[in-house]
């Protein structure tokens, strides 16, 4: 990981759409912030698993997933390079 602060999410215990609606509403906080750092997000959902990476790039994310012992997944979600461009552009 870079050297930028990561924003931590554990969903672990949370029924879906509980981890996936925490994802995004830090994906949008953070874009209106301007952070651009990581967002690691925890979640032993297996139906929240596969749905934040398809909401983290409708949002201009980047993510990569990584099962866990005891099925769990942590998923961490980046600004695109394109996108974070954009935004300082404005």
């Amino acid at each position: 990981m870079s050297a930028e602060r990561a924003s931590e999410i554990d969903a672990r215990g949370l029924e879906c759409p509980l981890p996936a609606q925490r994802a995004v509403d830090a994906m949008r906080h953070a874009r209106a912030g301007g952070d651009a750092g990581p967002i690691v997000v925890r979640t032993d959902d297996a139906t929240c698993a596969a749905d934040i990476p398809s909401h983290a790039r409708s949002l201009g994310y980047d993510a990569e997933s990584s099962r866990e012992p005891g099925d769990a997944w942590t998923i961490i979600l980046r600004p695109r390079a394109t996108a974070r461009a954009t935004e300082q552009g404005r």
